[in-house]
């Protein structure tokens, strides 16, 4: 999604928003980096959040996730704002809350 981004603003000479798309992947990683480091440590549940750059409309979704789900079996949540995991130390039930 981010070399889309990058081709499309270096198509229309945005130099400013090509440069920070040419450079988001040497600080970030991809969702399936992310779900294969994941299923190496056999986490139950992966939830990405800081996604740069935002995912713009729900439809989205899929596309940005595409080949996550064929790295890791576990349940993937795209975090979003307000939302909040919590596991206790001692226990193995994740739960997963909207704040308000």
């Amino acid at each position: 999604m981010v070399g889309v981004m990058q081709a499309g603003f270096e198509k229309v000479e945005n130099k400013r928003l090509a440069k920070i798309m040419f450079d988001i992947p040497d600080y970030h990683i991809t969702p399936v980096e992310a779900a294969e480091i994941a299923s190496e440590a056999g986490v139950k549940v992966l939830a990405l959040s800081h996604i740069v750059p935002a995912v713009p409309t729900p439809y989205l979704n899929a596309y940005y996730l595409k080949g996550a789900s064929d790295a890791f079996d576990g349940d993937i949540v795209l975090g979003q704002d307000g939302m909040l995991f919590t596991m206790p130390a001692d226990g193995s039930v994740i739960s997963q809350e909207q704040l308000k």
